[in-house]
């Protein structure tokens, strides 16, 4: 679930994002990231509606979502990535790192 709290849009017309606290995920434990380019996305909230556990839009224009969801939301994120009509956000994800990402 998101933080109950929202960064300060780095412009008037941009999204920001929250990052929520560290995840204390292991080295061998499967991990996604997601990144979301804040000059591209215009917030239309389609990313919302496909994965709403993981980004939601508050106010007119500030996307809050998690950078670093559990691998068993993969879906639903993948499904964000996809309804983005801008292509604004990315999902890396890792099966077994060794180490965990930066």
């Amino acid at each position: 679930m998101l933080p109950d709290r929202a960064a300060a849009s780095p412009e008037p017309g941009r999204a920001a994002a929250v990052l929520p606290p560290d995840t204390g995920k292991l080295a061998g434990e499967s991990w996604m990231r997601v990144v979301v380019d804040l000059n591209r996305c215009q917030a239309y909230a389609q990313c919302c509606y496909a994965a709403p556990e993981r980004f939601v839009l508050r106010g007119d224009e500030i996307l809050v979502y998690d950078p670093a969801p559990p691998a068993s939301d993969r879906a639903a994120v993948d499904r964000a990535v996809q309804a983005c009509p801008v292509r604004a956000i990315r999902v890396e994800h890792e099966d077994a790192p060794t180490e965990r990402p930066a």
